[in-house]
């Protein structure tokens, strides 16, 4: 991907030069448009070396002598919440080539990244490593629990209740004789294959979103946690058989409301208010739907904000 932009910004009049990496014996290229004393410049990198090659980029154009300097970090990496107030930083998905993300950074460079993904020349394909994310290792558990129930059910479409018991699903009186896994369990358990469907599809979705932002570790932690929360809100609060990832899932939706509250004033309050419109339609579909566990979607969302609080406090705690 970096020899595409390269190759892209060459087309578009930069010169491409080579520049040393500080205390290392590596030679990196930036991409350069002079504009008489000023200079508009591009590096490539990646999550692991992007402070190291901006510091060594900005050196060498100021060795150069130009009196105004427009840097821009073009940093290949799926974890949106990289950002620099101290010159231009552009997010590129590295599974999918896609801008996801930005700050500082100029227009110009922007508009020639976007022009040329829109014709597909940046993209490139996902390796199949990438494919083994925790998001897609959950949906894999639970496809695998749905069709062993199916199996014993004889039906796809409406999974017998003592297969669900059998199984793990929460269940208020066995909880109460210390079976506790139930509250994990009944996570990975689901009534139908409309349930399920449902439900992969959203945690799809809020997964990945979910991995970019906070990474794999901190995402398994709001997914299971959050989901913990809400089956213990069930168990406090319905007497009903409950089963199904919609507790952890709306944990992913907390997570993601703290990080767009958090970070509103870098990447707008537009995330934020988009965040409150799928929670409160969600709510309004348990409100008006039966057989909807409210309380297992009350807690794990609360549950989710909670962890996902509780590791910006941390990291906050971290840089003073």
């Amino acid at each position: 991907m970096e020899r595409d932009i390269f190759a892209l910004l060459s087309q578009k009049g930069f010169f491409i030069e080579e520049y040393n990496i500080l205390g290392v014996e590596s030679r990196e290229y930036i991409a350069i448009h002079f504009e008489g004393s000023k200079a508009l410049a591009v590096i490539v990198s990646t999550e692991g070396d992007y402070e190291l090659k901006a510091i060594s980029g900005l050196n060498h154009l100021r060795a150069k002598g130009f009196s105004e300097i427009y840097f821009n970090n073009i940093i290949i990496t799926d974890n949106i919440n990289i950002h620099n107030e101290n010159y231009g930083t552009i997010l590129i998905s590295k599974s999918n080539g896609e801008i996801i993300g930005y700050n500082n950074a100029s227009g110009s460079i922007i508009n020639i990244l976007k022009e040329n993904n829109s014709n597909s020349n940046i993209k490139i394909d996902k390796p199949i490593g990438e494919m083994v994310t925790p998001t897609n290792i959950i949906i894999g558990l639970n496809i695998i629990m749905f069709l062993i129930t199916a199996y014993y059910s004889r039906s796809l479409s409406n999974i017998n209740n003592y297969v669900l018991v059998f199984f793990g699903a929460k269940v208020n009186f066995l909880i109460d004789k210390g079976e506790y896994f139930r509250l994990f369990t009944a996570m990975f358990l689901h009534g139908g294959i409309v349930h399920i469907g449902f439900n992969m599809y959203a945690l799809k979705s809020l997964g990945d979103l979910s991995e970019r932002i906070y990474g794999a570790k901190k995402f398994l932690a709001i997914y299971f946690l959050g989901g913990l929360t809400g089956s213990y809100f069930s168990y406090i609060f319905s007497d009903s058989i409950s089963v199904g990832a919609s507790g952890a899932i709306f944990a992913l939706l907390g997570g993601a409301l703290i990080y767009a509250y958090k970070e509103k004033n870098r990447i707008g309050k537009e995330f934020f208010i988009e965040i409150l419109k799928v929670i409160g339609i969600n709510i309004f579909i348990g409100l008006t739907l039966p057989n909807i566990d409210n309380y297992g979607h009350l807690g794990g969302l609360i549950g989710g904000a909670i962890v996902a609080f509780i590791m910006y406090f941390q990291r906050d705690k971290n840089k003073m």
